[in-house]
């Protein structure tokens, strides 16, 4: 069966994937990771949750993410124009 199947259906040109596992609310990026790979190449894909780091976003820009949802490192930044600066700049 392809599970993937409903998201190559989908009609959006934009596919977020949340890292965010809501059990223990860790966010591994490993389920951007597995799950970019099989996404058609004219989607695309915004990473949620887990980017905290400029080695995150380089990372992500490695597996061929888009965009990015960041939080949690802006909101516990002292300056988060800084930390934006320090992450996508």
């Amino acid at each position: 069966r392809d599970r993937l199947a409903p998201l190559r259906a989908l009609p959006t040109r934009l596919l977020g994937i949340n890292n965010r596992t809501l059990p223990t609310f860790s966010t591994p990026r490993d389920t951007t990771f597995m799950l970019r790979d099989k996404i058609p190449a004219e989607r695309l894909v915004i990473t949620e949750s887990g980017i905290h780091t400029i080695d995150d976003v380089m990372a992500m820009r490695g597996h061929g993410v888009n965009a990015f949802l960041v939080g949690e490192a802006f909101m516990k930044a002292k300056d988060p124009g800084r930390r934006l600066m320090e992450m996508f700049n």
